[in-house]
C-alpha cells in the first residue's frame, strides 16, 4: 500500500513556452530525467492522460497592470514526491515560474515554488499536516 495524494501545479510564463508545456512538453524524455528510474515511474504516470490541464491568458486587472500567463495541471500521485521533477522543468522552462501544491490522503500537505534567477535555481519547500478531525472534536 502507498500514500495517495492530489497535486496542482501552476506554471506561469509566456504563452509560446506554456504551450510547449501543455502539448507534451511536461514529459521529459528518459535522458532528461538522466535515465533515473523514479524519474521515469514519475513522469510515466503522473502527467499521463489522467492529468488535468487548465489554461489562463492574461487579462487586465482592475489595477490596470495585466496579469500572467498560467497553465495549471492537476494530477495524482503515489508514494513519490514530484520535487526532482519539478526542477528538471524549472531547469528546461527557465522562462517560468512553477508553483506545486499537494495534499494526501493522511493529511500530509505542502508546497513547492522553484524559478531560474539567472543561472542559479531558486525553490522552496513547505509543508505541514491537516488533520480535519480535530476540527470536529467534541471537547
Amino acid at each position: 500500500m502507498g500514500i495517495d495524494g492530489s497535486n496542482k501545479l501552476t506554471i506561469l510564463g509566456p504563452s509560446k513556452t506554456l504551450d510547449l508545456i501543455q502539448n507534451g512538453g511536461i514529459i521529459l524524455s528518459n535522458e532528461e530525467v538522466n535515465n533515473d528510474n523514479n524519474l521515469i515511474y514519475l513522469k510515466d504516470n503522473y502527467f499521463n492522460d489522467n492529468s488535468r490541464f487548465t489554461r489562463e491568458s492574461s487579462s487586465v486587472k482592475r489595477n490596470g497592470l495585466k496579469s500572467s500567463n498560467y497553465l495549471t495541471v492537476h494530477f495524482d500521485y503515489r508514494n513519490i514526491p514530484p520535487y526532482e521533477y519539478l526542477v528538471l522543468l524549472v531547469k528546461k522552462y527557465t522562462d517560468c515560474w512553477f508553483k506545486n501544491e499537494f495534499i494526501t490522503e493522511d493529511g500530509d500537505c505542502g508546497i513547492w515554488i522553484g524559478f531560474m534567477n539567472g543561472d542559479k535555481l531558486e525553490n522552496q519547500t513547505r509543508n505541514w499536516i491537516e488533520d480535519t478531525e480535530d476540527y470536529y472534536l467534541d471537547l
